[in-house]
């Protein structure tokens, strides 16, 4: 399978969420998972997808206020035009928080963290491994 492929469907992921409104995030990335099994996926291409087309980072905005969890990553706009990435462990209790100028980095890690989180989870990958390589 072609490297563009798999992060075109990494990015889609939103989008497929959307048009399948009882399916859960962790069901979509099952569908896809085998696709970037044994692959190496950079946050530089997810960068460099999203550049091409940046309707997907409104999505994954779109997907991380839509979230309805007790804990978990998200993604948003600030009262003062910057993008923040963190984790919530619930009651309002953040940490690994980061502001971003751009929506697209900010976008990119909340990616990373998103898939690699679910991946850890289910036992995919250890804590320790990644998903989506990068410096983020």
């Amino acid at each position: 399978m072609d490297k563009n492929h798999i992060i075109n469907e990494i990015l889609r992921i939103p989008e497929r969420l959307a048009e399948n409104p009882n399916k859960s995030f962790h069901a979509v990335v099952s569908e896809i998972r085998q696709m970037f099994a044994n692959r190496e996926i950079s946050d530089d291409d997810l960068r460099v997808q999203l550049i091409q087309c940046p309707a997907f980072v409104q999505q994954w905005l779109t997907y991380s206020e839509d979230k309805r969890v007790s804990s978990g990553w998200f993604f948003r706009r600030s009262d003062s035009q910057k993008y923040e990435v963190g984790f919530c462990m619930g009651k309002g209790n953040i940490v690994n928080a980061s502001i971003f100028d751009d929506a697209l980095k900010a976008c990119v890690l909340f990616i990373c963290k998103e898939v690699e989180n679910y991946m850890v989870i289910n036992h995919f990958v250890t804590p320790t491994g990644t998903v989506i390589k990068g410096g983020l």
